[in-house]
């Protein structure tokens, strides 16, 4: 599988006019969060009808439609009767699913319709890790939902349903779109999922630092509303009534704009190394979940029988590779051992993404750590620094437990210390103590431990050092 066209797609038509269209105009309220809903929604649709940002589709002359009349009259039925979202939910489900089918089987894509209703996932504020808001459904890959089982009591469905959150909130430009049922589609619902928008949109950016369009749906017995915002700007929303001829293609249009690169260079780096994803297991938290971990520069995933895939775009790690490679040789206890490389080359010769694959994905450093791990975390450095290496971001983020042992991923900032000097050790150091025992940590009162530590490189001088941040 290769990639060329389809990784430059998005900047080079949506984003580009996005940017155009937004350096004239300011739609949306800066401050997503305050206010009423009612207020809020009310307050965006009179911003978005002043520039002609706001549609309602009258109904086509031909194609078909998202609901038959007869579901809408079922579901404004089981509304009038006091059921409550979380059936209509439920009731619609199976034909949203068969238009994301349709949207997958064209995009060769593998989107997941998750139903989030009683699991909080959305952040109040972007900038912050709390998450208290629960969306009734999202959209996104396969790899990037921590999946759950269906919550006590959930309503029957006539499909398979998926549940679960969006694993990682600094991926949410992985997300395709954010949904929630309404009784009725009124200023206070359109406002909720304008917020919903919002959040999620502010400072979300790709990995080239470009803002990511963030999408919405919203939808009550009869009608649908999409909306599309960047930043934390709420830029277009269109209301169209779901039995009406061809609001079906309205549907599938709006979902297949939104591009995860991230998901393309997965499937095809799975694909050009002959490995497969993990099977998820919702009864086991080391197996309800595909997306591992996310940083600066790269991403990893969980794989079959227990391995890890890393991937970057836009970015060789050849070096990374072969410094990890090198680690593992010298320190096989310590280092996770890489397999396989393989790195995807655009058309102008530059590299569309990379990728290599670990024996061990591991499990992730429990914090706080423990005074008795201190002394299998130091073995853990110490070994790298006697074979004249150093790991260049020596965090926790960056250990896993294999079994009994600390081992060492992610060696991107990794080099000989032949190449520099002994403060590439010290540096190492203090990026492993602070990342244990926290931003507090007094630098100047160990200062004189850390210089003896790079003199001796002991285990126990490096343990003692530790105990003194207890």
């Amino acid at each position: 599988m290769c990639m060329t066209t389809d990784l430059k797609r998005i900047e080079k038509s949506l984003l580009d006019a996005l940017r155009v269209q937004l350096s004239n105009l300011v739609i949306g309220d800066r401050s997503p969060v305050t206010g009423t809903d009612a207020h809020h929604g009310a307050s965006i649709i009179l911003q978005l009808k002043s520039v002609n940002a706001y549609d309602e589709v009258v109904d086509e002359t031909e194609g078909p439609a998202i609901l038959t009349e007869g579901n809408v009259n079922e579901g404004l039925q089981l509304l009038n009767t006091g059921s409550k979202e979380d059936q209509l939910v439920a009731l619609y489900t199976p034909f949203f699913q068969a238009i994301l089918d349709e949207v997958n089987e064209l995009n060769k894509s593998e989107l997941k319709l998750v139903n989030s209703e009683c699991f909080t996932w959305l952040g109040v504020f972007s900038s912050v890790s709390k998450n208290d808001l629960k969306p009734d459904l999202f959209i996104a890959s396969h790899e990037n939902v921590l999946y759950k089982a269906a919550y006590a009591n959930a309503p029957s469905c006539e499909c398979d349903r998926v549940f679960g959150k969006f694993e990682k909130w600094k991926c949410r430009d992985s997300l395709n779109s954010i949904w929630d049922a309404k009784t009725t589609l009124n200023d206070e619902g359109m406002g909720k999922v304008f917020r919903y928008v919002q959040i999620a949109g502010q400072e979300c950016k790709d990995y080239r630092g470009n803002a990511v369009p963030m999408r919405g749906v919203a939808f009550d017995a009869e009608k649908m509303m999409l909306v599309t915002g960047l930043d934390n700007k709420i830029y277009h929303a269109t209301v169209l009534r779901m039995a009406a001829a061809g609001s079906r293609q309205h549907l599938i249009d709006f979902l297949r704009n939104g591009h995860d690169d991230w998901a393309v260079a997965v499937r095809a780096s799975c694909a050009a190394l002959g490995v497969s994803l993990g099977e998820i297991n919702v009864d086991l938290p080391s197996e309800s979940q595909i997306l591992l971990g996310a940083g600066g520069y790269g991403r990893a995933y969980r794989l079959q029988k227990g391995s890890a895939l890393k991937i970057s775009l836009d970015r060789s790690m050849g070096k990374e590779y072969e410094l990890m490679c090198i680690a593992y040789t010298q320190c096989p206890n310590f280092v996770v051992q890489p397999l396989q490389y393989h790195e995807e080359i655009g058309e102008d010769g530059q590299t569309l993404f990379s990728a290599y694959t670990m024996r061990n994905c591991g499990l992730a450093v429990a914090r706080p750590v423990k005074r008795d791990m201190l002394a299998y975390l130091a073995e853990a450095l110490v070994s790298l620094h006697k074979s004249d290496l150093v790991h260049g971001d020596a965090r926790l983020e960056n250990i896993v437990m294999v079994g009994s042992l600390f081992k060492w991923i992610d060696f991107y900032g990794s080099h000989s210390t032949s190449e520099g000097t002994s403060t590439a050790r010290r540096i190492d150091v203090f990026t492993l103590v602070e990342s244990v025992f926290g931003a507090d940590v007094n630098i100047t009162s160990i200062i004189d431990d850390i210089n003896s530590y790079v003199e001796e490189c002991s285990v126990e001088a490096l343990v003692s050092l530790m105990e003194k941040c207890l």
